[in-house]
């Protein structure tokens, strides 16, 4: 007898109704002891079904000694894990992520992963596996908020989801051997190993596995792919709106906030006695160490161009910044980078990033502007450009009269689109331009591998986060994961929508099979050319999919090129000091 009831819940910005079926308990046997978990109707179909299995840890809970430490491996479980139910987000703060998560949780014991099989995969089959690694700046998200139910369906793979270590329980680093930072990096390559050594046993291949992700995630799987250690772990890799490239990552404010957190927190800092710093730290209650960090931010009037916590060069993992690592200054992790496929891309919007921050009401408060307004050309000029080229340019006053002068637009032009110039000094400096160099980089003179880049600029009727302001016609940060994930579990959506929803997971599972987007058998998809350094060809996704050309040219043009030859040419003409 089938079962159904209704709900009215509310995910990101918008309430939906949705019918769910009562889920069904399978098991599998596994290495690592037997496992329960549910065989669930597919969202948005009558008769597609996945089995979930949830909360699988992967590392002994990160408490106490183990805290700020390397993860450890879980191994074996006792009798039947209980896979039914999703396990708590790892330590965070409040954001748009917990409006609608099964688990409210938030906690320390947090390493737990959560696998997507397609219902009708045979006992020979063995399917490509796909491995999700959310964003959310480092410091928010979590593996249950990206329902791929679909994703596994239409695309007939295995997708995983993941949590891991978050903020300062992540990265805190004191610069040295004793707290070098990462743990959440190592967390991602310990769940990769996990997947590595026992999705056989789901159906999966062990020796066909992407790594995926956005924003945080998308670095992060760019940042893994720096590091040759990992080499069989994953053979393709998708970064979506960020890469290693990002100016947001490697700054030193990892070592600056987890000294700030610690000493506000009540532990004395001593640069002779970093251990008995570290031993304070990790005997604090974790919603101590969490509350002091939110305090501090929320006191913070500043606009910030940089990460909060986050990878940092601790001479392992990283032995330098992420842009020498991509160059052949370091030919074996550039040779690795170069031997995956990759894919990578933006959003048409991804300043929209820069507008959600400016709207914290303390910093219109102090600098005297409004987003909803609009952001014109005084703020352009005299609080964005300034605050990039304090934080990255050594308050080089000359670049801000460039980035002034690149990012103004006529008046007669008006407000809102002199306000998305002005978002796109954000959102082209940190995510959209080094992209397109990270595409460049893999693809040039590359026989070995395959290069796909993209752009999304539909915009998505269901976003995560708060609204746009009128005046913002673009794409936002962050759209393209509802087509990926979850758009079928909304009313009201067009044919359209759901359309690109399963044109774009239909090309994700393709790369995730064959490296390439493309089905040459099939030919279910539009041809998505491959992307190289000679033509630069692209898709945008729009309200038709197109194939075009030089994506963010001028972006690329202005970031890699001018401003880097001015700041060359001051350097010479100047003492360094001074730049």
């Amino acid at each position: 007898m089938k079962v159904t009831k209704t709900f009215v819940f509310l995910i990101g910005i918008g309430i939906i109704t949705a019918d769910i079926q009562e889920d069904t308990e399978v098991s599998r046997s596994t290495g690592l002891g037997d496992i329960k978990g549910l065989r669930t109707l597919v969202p948005g179909t009558k008769d597609k079904y996945v089995e979930q299995f949830r909360k699988i840890p992967y590392a002994i809970p990160p408490v106490r000694n183990l805290r700020f430490q390397k993860p450890q491996p879980f191994g074996n479980w006792k009798g039947t894990l209980d896979a039914t139910e999703f396990g708590p987000s790892c330590m965070q703060g409040d954001s748009a992520f917990f409006a609608d998560v099964p688990n409210k949780g938030r906690s320390e014991d947090c390493l737990f992963l959560n696998i997507y099989v397609p219902s009708d995969v045979s006992s020979d089959e063995r399917l490509s596996v796909m491995v999700w690694i959310h964003g959310g700046a480092f410091l928010y998200g979590q593996g249950m908020f990206y329902n791929a139910s679909n994703l596994a369906s239409v695309g007939r793979v295995i997708v995983v989801t993941l949590n891991y270590r978050l903020g300062i329980f992540g990265f805190l680093t004191l610069n040295d051997p004793v707290a070098g930072g990462n743990y959440g990096i190592m967390d991602q390559i310990l769940a990769l190993q996990w997947v590595k050594e026992n999705i056989f046993s789901f159906g999966g291949d062990p020796d066909s596995i992407t790594i995926f992700g956005e924003s945080a995630g998308g670095m992060s799987t760019s940042l893994l792919s720096l590091i040759p250690s990992n080499r069989g772990l994953f053979h393709r890799v998708i970064s979506q709106s960020g890469t290693s490239n990002s100016p947001a990552l490697m700054v030193e404010n990892s070592y600056f906030m987890s000294e700030l957190v610690g000493t506000t927190a009540g532990c004395t800092s001593s640069s002779n006695n970093k251990e008995f710093f570290l031993n304070c730290m990790k005997n604090l209650p974790a919603e101590i160490i969490q509350g002091t960090f939110e305090k501090i931010m929320s006191s913070h009037t500043e606009l910030s161009m940089a990460l909060g916590f986050g990878p940092v060069v601790d001479g392992d993992l990283f032995p330098d910044e992420p842009v020498r690592l991509l160059s052949d200054a370091y030919p074996n992790r550039h040779y690795f980078f170069r031997s995956l496929d990759l894919m990578a891309g933006s959003t048409s919007g991804e300043g929209s990033l820069l507008f959600i921050q400016m709207s914290n009401p303390r910093l219109q408060s102090r600098f005297n502007y409004n987003v909803s307004e609009g952001l014109s050309k005084d703020v352009l000029c005299n609080i964005v450009a300034p605050s990039l080229v304090k934080a990255h340019f050594k308050n080089n006053p000359d670049v801000v009269n460039l980035i002034c002068d690149e990012y103004s637009v006529h008046p007669s032009k008006g407000l809102s689109a002199q306000s998305i110039r002005t978002t796109d000094v954000h959102g082209d400096f940190f995510l959209t331009a080094p992209t397109i160099d990270t595409a460049n980089i893999h693809s040039e003179k590359n026989g070995i591998s395959h290069t796909f880049v993209y752009m999304l600029s539909r915009i998505n009727p269901v976003h995560i986060g708060p609204p746009s302001p009128t005046w913002f016609t673009r794409s936002v940060h962050a759209d393209e994961l509802m087509y990926l994930f979850g758009l079928q579990n909304y009313d009201g959506i067009s044919q359209e929508d759901l359309e690109l929803s399963r044109t774009m997971m239909t090309y994700w599972a393709n790369f995730a099979r064959y490296g390439n987007v493309n089905d040459a058998e099939e030919k279910s998809v539009p041809v998505w050319p491959l992307y190289n350094t000679d033509h630069k060809l692209y898709i945008d996704f729009d309200s038709e999919i197109a194939v075009k050309n030089s994506p963010a040219a001028q972006a690329h043009q202005f970031w890699y090129k001018k401003v880097p030859n001015y700041v060359k040419s001051e350097n010479h003409s100047h003492d360094p000091s001074e730049l």
